[in-house]
């Protein structure tokens, strides 16, 4: 039977058993559900699981499957994980001058939904924000503005729910799992739109983009109603450079949102079916658009506008 860890907390809607303090809210008393173990790894495991393993040095990041159907993941020089095969324990180390609590915010985004895809589980790359009781996911590419939008909405009165990784949950509805209390924004949009707000000083692989904490808000717990996602996308070349919402169909929709789970470098064994049926089911529950608007601040009023006048009618417009 492994050993009792010292720190418990709730996050994505997982229990996390761990020997590592990190900036999360605690775990209910007798909290039920998924669990996982999340604790710094040995050198011993480590050699063992990677023996034969053959690694580009030249690469910044690997996600590779292993022979014994777990998953090894590495940020070069930075932080690297092992998740057991069942999806349950998490090993892992920092290098350098690192402590695993520095380099958190981006250990933990890797770490859990590497296991949950053990599970079987999928999840989204996005950033999502509660307005009003409804949730809303921004999905896009590292850099298109999810969380400097997310930001924005939240001096409308929207709460973050997520930064980075979605889980949704729901037998019947869809519903927005919440992720750490925090963001991650470049040093003119925290300026922006995160008064007084200071960076965490944790580690980020971009210079100018900090790790900042939401502490002054009280976090969430409870998985909330998820209305409708948001495609951000530039404006098209030629075009008038206005702002567009488009509801996506067909195949464009099973293409936006298969292209916006977490980890898809990573195929392991029914993957493909799996995820085809995760996407298959939010396409048939969740309304998606294609959001597309100038990358200026300017503009961000009238997408906000577009959001909350969507949100407003559960999601359904344009």
């Amino acid at each position: 039977m492994a050993a009792a860890l010292p720190f418990r907390y709730s996050v994505y809607g997982v229990t996390l058993d761990s020997d590592v303090s990190f900036a999360l809210p605690a775990a209910r008393d007798g909290a039920t559900g998924d669990r996982i173990r999340i604790a710094r790894g040995r050198g011993r495991e480590f050699d063992t699981r990677l023996a034969g393993l053959a690694l580009d040095a030249d690469a910044p990041v690997h996600q590779l499957l292993l022979e014994d159907g777990g998953l090894y993941m590495r940020w070069s020089g930075v932080f690297d994980l092992l998740v057991a095969p069942d999806g349950g324990r998490i090993s892992c180390r920092s290098f350098g001058a690192h402590a695993l609590d520095y380099v958190e915010a981006y250990l933990l985004n890797y770490a859990v939904s590497a296991a949950l895809l053990l599970r079987g589980e999928e999840t989204l790359h996005a950033t999502a924000v509660d307005i009003g009781g409804r949730v809303v996911g921004l999905l896009g590419a590292s850099g298109s503005g999810k969380s400097t939008l997310a930001s924005f909405l939240r001096t409308k009165g929207a709460r973050i729910v997520t930064d980075d990784v979605l889980r949704i949950g729901g037998a019947d509805a869809p519903r927005a799992y919440p992720g750490p209390h925090r963001l991650k924004l470049f040093d003119e949009s925290a300026t922006r739109f995160l008064a007084g707000a200071s960076p965490s000083g944790r580690w980020s692989p971009m210079r100018d983009k900090f790790v900042y904490d939401l502490g002054l808000e009280e976090p969430a717990l409870d998985p909330q109603p998820l209305v409708a996602l948001y495609h951000l996308r530039a404006p098209q070349s030629g075009g008038d450079g206005r702002i567009a919402l488009t509801r996506l169909r067909g195949l464009e929709l099973f293409r936006t949102i298969g292209g916006s789970t977490m980890n898809n470098a990573l195929r392991t064994p029914g993957r493909l079916e799996r995820h085809f049926r995760f996407v298959e089911r939010l396409a048939r529950r969740l309304p998606v658009h294609a959001l597309a608007y100038p990358r200026d601040f300017v503009s961000l009023e009238e997408v906000a506008a577009a959001i909350f006048r969507t949100a407003d009618a559960g999601g359904v417009g344009a």
